[in-house]
C-alpha cells in the first residue's frame, strides 16, 4: 500500500505508464513512464497524481493505481547514477514482487551499488550496462526501430512520436536527451552546414511560425532517421527532409546540433 501522504520518490513497475497533460483519461498523452524510470510526487487530485521524472525533468499526471513508492530496501538503488538498459527491442523480466513482465526497449534495471546485483531476474533479452555516452552505438539503435508505429508521447517499441524516438535512442546510448524536440534543441552544440553533419547529429525542423516541431537522427549527411507516420529513413538537404515516395518535401530544416 503506497503512503500517499509522504511519497517522495516512486519508480515505474509496470512496462509503461502513461503522463498525461491534465488529470483526466481523455486528456493527451505527453510523454511514458518506461520501466525502471523513477519520478517524484509533486501532487495529487482525486484519481491522479502529479508527477516529475528523475530522467529527463518532464512532468505530466499519472493514474494513482499506478503509483508505486520505491521501497525502503531498494533506496540505494534509486540514489545511484548506474543502471542497466534493455538494448533488445523487447526483454522479459521477473521482478522482485514476483511480476513477470514484457518491457520495452530502453528500460532500465536498477543495480544495487553494494552488491553489484539486479534487484529484478532477466528472462529475456539483451541488456547493456551504462557507463558513458556511446556514440557509436546511435544508429546500430536507431535501425532497430525502423517500421515502429507513430505514436503521439510514446516511448516504446509498440509506438513513439520524434522526440521520444530520438530520446530513447540517445539514452540507451548513455545520454539524457530532454523530452521535446524544442528542448532538445536547446542542448549540444551548433553544426554550421549539413555537409559538415556527422552520424548521430540531431537535426530539427521548423513549422511556418519558425517553431520546432520535429528531430531526427543524422545516418549520414544526406539521410535522417525519424518518426513520422513510423520511424523511417528519409533524404535529407539543407531544404529538409524530402519524402520519395509523396515526391516532396515534408520538413523545413531549421538547425543541426551535436552531441
Amino acid at each position: 500500500m503506497i503512503k500517499h501522504n509522504n511519497l517522495k520518490a516512486g519508480i515505474c513497475n509496470l512496462p509503461v505508464i502513461a503522463m498525461r497533460a491534465q488529470p483526466s483519461e481523455k486528456s493527451e498523452m505527453v510523454s511514458q513512464l518506461l520501466f525502471g524510470e523513477t519520478y517524484d510526487v509533486l501532487d495529487f487530485q482525486p484519481k491522479w497524481a502529479l508527477i516529475h521524472t528523475h530522467f529527463d525533468a518532464y512532468e505530466g499526471w499519472i493514474s494513482i493505481n499506478q503509483l508505486e513508492e520505491v521501497p525502503e530496501q531498494f533506496e540505494n538503488i534509486y540514489q545511484s547514477e548506474k543502471e542497466t538498459l534493455l538494448t533488445s527491442l523487447t526483454g522479459k523480466i521477473i521482478t522482485h514482487d514476483k511480476k513477470n513482465l514484457l518491457i520495452s526497449f530502453g528500460s532500465s534495471l536498477q543495480i544495487d551499488p553494494l552488491t553489484g546485483n539486479c534487484k529484478d531476474s532477466i528472462v529475456e533479452g539483451e541488456f547493456y550496462e551504462v557507463k558513458n555516452f556511446n556514440k557509436d552505438q546511435l544508429i546500430n539503435y536507431a535501425k532497430k526501430m525502423i517500421d515502429v508505429p507513430y505514436l503521439w508521447g510514446g516511448r516504446t517499441v509498440f509506438g513513439m512520436d520524434c522526440s521520444g524516438f530520438t530520446q530513447i535512442i540517445f539514452k540507451a546510448a548513455g545520454f539524457r536527451l530532454k523530452r521535446d524536440a524544442s528542448l532538445q534543441a536547446n542542448q549540444g552544440i551548433i553544426v554550421n552546414f549539413i555537409q559538415e553533419a556527422e552520424t548521430g547529429d540531431l537535426a530539427f525542423f521548423d513549422n511556418e511560425e519558425g517553431q520546432i516541431v520535429h528531430v531526427g537522427i543524422l545516418s549520414d549527411s544526406k539521410t535522417v532517421i525519424h518518426a513520422s507516420g513510423c520511424v523511417r529513413v528519409d533524404s535529407i538537404d539543407h531544404h529538409g527532409i524530402f519524402n520519395e515516395k509523396l515526391g516532396k518535401y515534408t520538413h523545413h530544416l531549421r538547425i543541426i546540433k551535436r552531441i
